[in-house]
C-alpha cells in the first residue's frame, strides 16, 4: 500500500528543530556550541483510511573545528642554545649557526607556553629561520623534538642539549644555499612528541 508523506519533524539531540508539510524539507542548522549532534527524522505518512508516524534512525553528525595555525618565537635567550662537539654551551650567541661554528655543534631551541589540548593531533609544524650571514656550502640537518612532556630551558651545563633524550621521528633538511641576507628559510614537518 502506497502512502504519501504529510509532514516531517526534525531534532537535534530530541529537540524539535523544524517541521515541514513537505517530503523534501532541507535540514535546519543546528546549534554550532555543539560539537556532536543525533538527529532524527520523523515522517508522517498518510494512507487511505489511516496516518503513521515513522522516525528515522537516530544519526550522529560529530563536528569537527578546522585545524588552527599557531605561530610561536623563542621567548628568551635560554631558550636558544648552540652546543659545541665538546660539550660547552654558547647561551650567550646573537644568532643560531645551522651548524658549522669552528667545527660541528648541535642546536637547540625551545617554544614555551603551547597549550595542546590532550587528545589534539598536530597535522604539521613548520620552523623559519631569517639568513643573517651569506654561505653557500652544502648544509644537511636533521630535526627531533625533545621526548619530554615539558622541556627545561638550556642551562650553561656541558652537554645540556646533546645529553636530552630524543624522539625517534627525525627530520632531514637541506637547505639551499643562503645568498641573500634576511630571506626566510622553512624547515617544514618537524616531528614533536606529546604526551
Amino acid at each position: 500500500m502506497d502512502g504519501t508523506c504529510i509532514g516531517v519533524n526534525l531534532y537535534a539531540n530530541g529537540e524539535l528543530m523544524g517541521t515541514d508539510e513537505t517530503d523534501h524539507m532541507g535540514w535546519p542548522e543546528p546549534p554550532s556550541s555543539r560539537s556532536s549532534v543525533s538527529l532524527v527524522a520523523e515522517a508522517f505518512i498518510s494512507y487511505s483510511a489511516s496516518t503513521e508516524t515513522i522516525a528515522s534512525a537516530p544519526v550522529t553528525v560529530t563536528n569537527t573545528p578546522p585545524p588552527q595555525g599557531l605561530s610561536i618565537c623563542v621567548s628568551q635567550s635560554s631558550d636558544e642554545a648552540e652546543e659545541s662537539s665538546s660539550g660547552k654551551l654558547d647561551l650567550a650567541g646573537s644568532d643560531l649557526e645551522l651548524v658549522l661554528d669552528g667545527s660541528d655543534q648541535t642546536v637547540g631551541m625551545r617554544f614555551n607556553g603551547i597549550a595542546t589540548p590532550h587528545g589534539a593531533t598536530i597535522t604539521r609544524t613548520d620552523v623559519q629561520f631569517r639568513v643573517d650571514e651569506i654561505n653557500s656550502e652544502s648544509t644537511v640537518l636533521t630535526s627531533q623534538g625533545e621526548n619530554a612532556d615539558q622541556a627545561a630551558t638550556f642551562a650553561g651545563v656541558t652537554g645540556n642539549i646533546y645529553s636530552r633524550s630524543r624522539t625517534a621521528a627525525a627530520v632531514s633538511w637541506s637547505p639551499n644555499p643562503r645568498t641573500t641576507v634576511g630571506l626566510l628559510a622553512p624547515i617544514s614537518g618537524l616531528p614533536i612528541s606529546l604526551p
